[in-house]
């Protein structure tokens, strides 16, 4: 359902979250990976034992630590693949945020 981690929750607040993508030594992604995997707009999942968050990217920035990302929480995905609006159950700082594929996307977001 969901590719590899690609960063870890660090902040988490009712209407918001922020994750790291650490970037080891200096060396950074080339720029359309960078891009295909931290586009503003594109979903994520956020991931821990018993949580399953989707997530809308909604900002970006680097510091020396590596690449932030801003996320809006949309809603909670049951065991089952259901999409419940709304976060009810918060994941914890540490948390994985992984890159959501189009056959969960188009899970939830079937009418």
């Amino acid at each position: 359902m969901a590719d590899s981690p690609i960063a870890r929750l660090t902040d988490v607040h009712a209407s918001r979250f922020e994750a790291l993508v650490e970037t080891p030594g200096s060396r950074l992604d080339p720029p359309e990976v960078a891009n295909e995997l931290f586009q503003l707009g594109r979903y994520v999942l956020i991931e821990q034992p018993g949580i399953r968050v989707l997530a809308v990217i909604n900002r970006s920035s680097m510091d020396a630590c590596g690449v932030r990302l801003g996320l809006v929480p949309l809603g909670e995905i049951d065991e089952e693949g259901g999409f419940q609006r709304g976060v009810r159950n918060y994941p914890v700082p540490g948390a994985q945020v992984r890159s959501v594929g189009q056959d969960l996307l188009q899970q939830v977001f079937a009418k």
